[in-house]
């Protein structure tokens, strides 16, 4: 809880900075001034929000905060919110990953999953101008784009971007990493992501990759010409290309395409469709975002407002997946199914107690009250279930909330 206690005290500092303020205000002359919502004040109000009204939110931000942030109006906040860039919010969910982020290896290699979809944003015209239109030929709506770098080990979130409905996930991917470098990482990457470009971009990062090919006319000769399980090619077209082919009998009867520059004998075929498997839990993340925290109940409708509550959500994310790992540490061991943490639980939970954190003085203990708590929120791990994927076509509303 170390890692914690130092990581909101240095966001304490941050937000009382004025070189912090100043570079994370939208115009010069913003919080120059006395006013009841500071910089930090607005702040810890955004992070509690939980996307009621603003006439039945406002009124408990005293309660929450136990009365260090004075009673104002709807329109103070609203006010006050439009003076911060969502550059701040952004800058402090880069603090959790310097703070928090544990140090998870497999086979002395990090872990970093990587995927696309696409959120549905208030249905504004600065939001279809600036971020696009999603739908088909008879209705178009407002909407994003969004891509994660995900650790699955650690359960956090390395990076994220949120971006135009159109822009292609593997552009996304690419800034992703040229804002976070990867050392000694395994990427692993769905059946979206293939290309020479790509491929080409990740050996000269050297970031390992283990991506999902499919088996069409699509997929390169050379990849599609291979028959072993386990075998290394060049690819016919471009000689400075060199990959491993794994193909990955499944229970199913059908077999699972994987490409890698991973070439080190010490990773076996089983190595792999391991590496493989951890990739889905970026899926549930998604889920995690949209579902529980529900990423797509936004509390404004400017590009502001949007930008500040898609980074705030992954700040509490990451906080969250920080207390559910230390909790499920010292968790007790029982007989019978493994356990984990519940995930609505301890989000609930984190929402109850976020706004006493960010103000208390006296962390360590209410941290350690929050982590006995958590371990009594046990929920078995039923390992070996399948399911068969129903495929069908279903017109919903929020068709994007599940991928």
């Amino acid at each position: 809880m170390q890692q914690m206690q130092a990581f909101l005290e240095h966001i304490q500092q941050l937000l009382t900075t004025d070189d912090f303020i100043r570079s994370h205000v939208i115009q010069p002359q913003d919080f120059t001034r006395k006013r009841k919502l500071t910089f930090q004040y607005t702040w810890w109000c955004m992070m509690a929000h939980t996307g009621s009204s603003l006439l039945s939110e406002v009124p408990l931000f005293p309660i929450k905060f136990e009365n260090q942030i004075p009673l104002v109006s709807p329109q103070a906040f609203s006010k006050a919110r439009n003076k911060i860039s969502y550059t701040a919010c952004e800058a402090i969910f880069k603090e959790t990953i310097r703070y928090l982020l544990p140090s998870s290896v497999y086979k002395g290699y990090h872990l970093a999953a990587v995927d696309g979809s696409k959120l549905l944003t208030p249905d504004t015209k600065s939001m279809r101008k600036t971020l696009g239109t999603c739908g088909n030929h008879t209705f178009q709506r407002a909407g994003a784009g969004i891509s994660l770098l995900y650790d699955p080990l650690s359960d956090f979130i390395i990076n994220a971007k949120l971006v135009s409905v159109n822009t292609s996930e593997r552009d996304t991917l690419m800034e992703l990493l040229n804002e976070q470098p990867l050392e000694k990482t395994i990427l692993l990457l769905d059946r979206g992501y293939p290309s020479r470009e790509l491929f080409h971009f990740l050996n000269e990062k050297k970031i390992y990759y283990i991506m999902r090919m499919s088996n069409g006319a699509s997929t390169p000769k050379y990849i599609r010409d291979s028959v072993l399980k386990d075998q290394i090619a060049a690819d016919n077209k471009d000689a400075n290309l060199t990959q491993r082919i794994l193909r990955i009998p499944l229970s199913n009867h059908t077999e699972e395409l994987l490409v890698s520059n991973l070439l080190e004998e010490a990773f076996t075929i089983e190595d792999f469709k391991y590496l493989y498997h951890l990739r889905w839990p970026v899926e549930t993340k998604y889920d995690e975002l949209k579902n529980k925290w529900i990423l797509e109940k936004f509390t404004g409708s400017s590009i502001q407002s949007v930008y500040q509550d898609f980074y705030n959500l992954l700040i509490k994310a990451n906080i969250t997946a920080y207390f559910r790992m230390i909790s499920r540490k010292d968790a007790p061991k029982s007989k019978g199914y493994p356990k984990k943490i519940g995930i609505q639980a301890s989000i609930k939970f984190l929402q109850y107690y976020l706004p006493k954190l960010l103000c208390e003085c006296n962390r360590m203990c209410m941290m350690e009250t929050m982590c006995m708590t958590l371990r009594k929120m046990l929920i078995p791990i039923r390992t070996a279930r399948t399911f068969p994927r129903k495929k069908k076509h279903t017109d919903r509303k929020y068709r994007h909330n599940l991928k």
